[in-house]
This record gives C-alpha cells, structure tokens and sequence, in this order.
C-alpha cells in the first residue's frame, strides 16, 4: 500500500505553487482551518476548509493589487 506517498507528493506540488503573500496566507489559514474542522462528519471540515480558503484568497489578492497599483 503505498498511500503514504500521496501526501509528500501533494506537499512538493503545493509549496510550488505558494508564490506571493496571498496564496501564502492561503495556505496556512487552509491548513489549520482543516485541522480545526478535522471532527465534523463526512470530512465536510475539509470542504469548508478549502472553500473559505479560497475565499480569503481572492479577497487578499483584491487587496494585495491595489496596493500595487
């Protein structure tokens, strides 16, 4: 079984990805949000984890743009 390889896998695709400050805040929001939801059934906490994740993200690039405008 060899399912232990996924996650060093998925880690090495994401951290290339995190490539300015919002995707950074992304993914450290997203992270402990999931582990903070990890006891809500169905693992619906990682659904509503990676959605408001998401949401922040592109609320922290609006942000981040008009500061570089």
């Amino acid at each position: 079984n060899f399912s232990f390889i996924m996650v060093p896998a998925f880690l090495t695709i994401i951290v290339q990805q995190i490539v300015n400050r919002a995707s950074l805040i992304c993914g450290m929001f997203s992270g402990g949000l999931s582990l903070l939801l990890t006891k809500l059934p169905n693992q619906s906490g990682l659904i509503f984890a990676a959605v408001i994740s998401i949401c922040l993200t592109l609320f922290c690039e609006r942000i981040f743009m008009k500061n570089y405008k």
